[in-house]
């Protein structure tokens, strides 16, 4: 109580079925990465450096990265918006249950 707070975060995140990050390529040089899975402060700093390593010629890291399983979201583009508000309201029940 009484605490300043000075700086603040929020926003939606990507919650990957592995719950790992995806890095990739899109094309020769350009790359991505994305659904860090509530990880964020931590998985951004790894990632950060992984690809500055790939940028620069050493892609040993990024390749482990690259190579993890990519899963589709269940449910195709038609029950995307549906399972995603379900999940929403889901964690939402648990956050309010204190689970």
């Amino acid at each position: 109580q009484d605490v300043a707070i000075d700086f603040g975060w929020t926003g939606n995140f990507l919650l990957t079925l592995s719950r790992l990050p995806q890095v990739g390529t899109l094309a020769p040089n350009i790359f991505f990465s994305q659904g860090c899975s509530g990880h964020g402060v931590t998985f951004t700093h790894l990632i950060g450096r992984v690809l500055g390593e790939a940028l620069q010629g050493d892609t040993t890291r990024f390749d482990a990265f690259a190579r993890l399983p990519h899963h589709p979201f269940p449910g195709g583009r038609l029950l995307r918006v549906p399972f995603t508000a379900m999940g929403a309201l889901w964690y939402q029940l648990r956050d309010q249950l204190g689970v």
